[in-house]
């Protein structure tokens, strides 16, 4: 089940195509807070429904990537 806000978070990804955790925590914290805590969990669950793609780019940081969602026909 995804929440509002999850959603919320997988838009703004979608508005900036790719992104780090840093800055979209960032970006997030302008209109709200958030704890990285919580930034991460909501990052797990649009990855696990492939909404997302979390790749690490060095120790610290992450590579955040929008997938755009196939056509159910594409898949058949």
């Amino acid at each position: 089940m995804v929440d509002i806000f999850s959603m919320e978070v997988a838009q703004k990804i979608k508005g900036m195509k790719v992104t780090t955790d840093a800055d979209l925590l960032s970006e997030i914290r302008k209109s709200g807070e958030l704890s990285a805590e919580k930034l991460n969990s909501i990052l797990l669950r649009l990855e696990i429904l492939g909404v997302v793609s979390v790749s690490w780019m060095d120790k610290d940081r992450r590579r955040i990537e929008y997938r755009e969602p196939r056509a159910e026909q594409e898949r058949a």
